[in-house]
């Protein structure tokens, strides 16, 4: 072993704190390695550190979760089914949504007024903001829509919400809700039914109803560049993945090539995404059964419930899911969860995307915006512009 130099000499010589100090350094890095390679040793000392500084856990936990919003869509069939049965609370007390969409609810305005069923929904979920849009008389009983916004699971109060689409023929069934927030359009729908009896609606269905409410949603995503996201019973099952046994079932409503042909080319063609099947693009998963011949239990299904987005939107879609483990129904909740913090506005006519967070560093930034700026023109709306929607909000 070579002598040691001078140097080395008056290291061996420091001072007991220069030591101490090292020696606190060391045992650091070892007790910060040992947490990053034992998760549970991780979990018990912010336990831990939560019992002595419980002010400063609780900012870092909610920190890392109030960008994520939760949503959930679920066709009730039948809105006083699910509230008589306990359904409906049993699944707000566990799944805690920020937003919920109703569908198929299966009740006339009069009704709802005459048996306090908004005032039902809030002993059971903390709803501060309601917006139902029920089938115009002299039809009872039948499709109809629904948002209920809880401010305590996270939602906030829509800028303008928006009833049907605006157009006679499709505004009797209540079959569309429309609520703007402030980085994204939510659409709450019930598309018709081709027909049980034979296909005698699927002209309407496809040559109707489906132009139209595809429009209608283009429409929204140009006049506002927001990303639309929709949800709800769509009555298309698109892919033979999703249904059981597709053989033979060409001809069943829901699964007719002119149906399925619509969809897809609604999506293609007008810029939108199955966050489902974008995914889970292998999953066999369904969200509506035939009660009457057992099919739950078994798991014969179809997928006929979605959470359809803007393209756009898919960079801020943390997960989508079908809610198989809820019952009260003959079709499951859907939920969609994102990350606010990611949402950007929907870039149109070939515009270049806004600079995204962390995208780059200040200097590229500067050079980013002037090339931006040099390329489009920047409208910068006015305070007192309104919405887009022309509709009320309570």
């Amino acid at each position: 072993m070579p002598p040691k130099t001078p140097k080395e000499e008056s290291k061996g010589n420091a001072q007991p704190d220069n030591q101490k100090k090292r020696d606190q350094k060391a045992e650091q890095k070892q007790l910060s390695d040992f947490f990053k390679q034992n998760k549970s040793a991780q979990v018990d000392a912010d336990k831990q550190d939560q019992s002595q500084n419980p002010i400063n856990v609780q900012i870092n936990v909610n920190s890392n979760n109030e960008s994520k919003l939760k949503i959930f869509h679920w066709n009730v069939n039948g809105i006083r089914a699910v509230l008589n049965s306990g359904k409906l609370a049993e699944f707000c007390n566990k799944a805690r949504p920020a937003i919920l969409c109703l569908n198929e609810t299966k009740i006339d305005e009069v009704t709802l007024n005459n048996e306090n069923v908004k005032l039902s929904c809030a002993k059971w979920f903390p709803v501060d903001y309601q917006y139902w849009n029920c089938c115009k008389p002299p039809t009872k009983g039948y499709a109809g829509t629904a948002i209920l916004v809880s401010k305590e699971f996270g939602g906030s109060k829509p800028l303008r919400v928006e009833y049907d689409i605006g157009i006679a023929k499709h505004g009797s069934e209540g079959r569309v809700t429309t609520a703007e927030f402030d980085q994204f359009i939510l659409v709450a729908t019930y598309v018709p039914n081709a027909g049980v009896d034979g296909l005698k609606r699927l002209n309407y269905r496809v040559k109707e109803w489906d132009v139209d409410f595809q429009n209608y949603l283009k429409k929204l995503e140009q006049d506002s560049n927001k990303p639309v996201i929709l949800c709800g019973d769509l009555n298309v099952a698109h892919h033979e993945i999703d249904i059981f046994g597709p053989k033979g079932k060409e001809k069943r409503a829901g699964f007719t090539v002119e149906e399925r042909n619509s969809f897809g080319n609604f999506l293609k063609e007008k810029g939108f995404v199955d966050t489902f099947r974008r995914l889970h693009p292998n999953t066999v998963k369904y969200s509506y059964w035939n009660l009457r011949s057992g099919a739950r239990n078994k798991d014969q299904g179809w997928r006929l419930d979605y959470f359809v987005v803007s393209e756009s939107m898919m960079n801020a879609v943390v997960d989508s899911e079908i809610n198989t483990e809820y019952w009260g129904s003959d079709h499951c909740p859907l939920s969609l969860t994102v990350d606010t913090d990611q949402i950007q506005p929907v870039i149109l006519n070939g515009q270049p995307p806004l600079i995204k967070k962390q995208q780059a560093n200040p200097e590229e930034k500067k050079d980013m915006i002037k090339s931006s700026v040099s390329q489009i023109k920047v409208s910068v709306p006015q305070k007192q512009k309104a919405p887009f929607i022309k509709g009320l909000v309570d």
